[in-house]
């Protein structure tokens, strides 16, 4: 059972309502679940059962159920989906920062005391 070819766009906000219940299932047919990782998101730390991932506008995004059956989507860069960091598996813990972030510091450092 797929996605029904035109979901319906909700005009307050980023939710999406289709007309039959779909959900990603894994190799052996148990429903794939995934966790909101971004720690500044409101739903950190909630797990959630993946309907389905797909790229929209550049950005991969996994779509899942809200409590009230509303299809609901966020950016798999902030969710368990998410493929991991090379920079964080080449650090294995033992550095804070990358460079290119440390960078764009010194630069808004220097833009501010300019």
């Amino acid at each position: 059972m797929g996605l029904p070819a035109r979901p319906t766009r909700s005009l307050r906000g980023r939710s999406l309502s289709w007309s039959r219940q779909a959900n990603a299932l894994g190799a052996k047919g148990e429903p794939i679940r995934f966790c909101v990782t971004h720690p500044y998101h409101p739903l950190c730390g909630q797990t959630f059962e993946l309907a389905a991932q797909n790229k929209e506008f550049g950005e991969d995004r996994v779509f899942y159920r809200d409590a009230d059956g509303r299809m609901r989507y966020l950016p798999a860069r902030w969710t368990s989906m998410a493929a991991p960091d090379p920079f964080v598996i080449a650090a294995a813990g033992r550095t804070y920062f990358r460079l290119e972030d440390l960078i764009r510091v010194a630069e808004l450092i220097k833009d501010l005391r300019a």
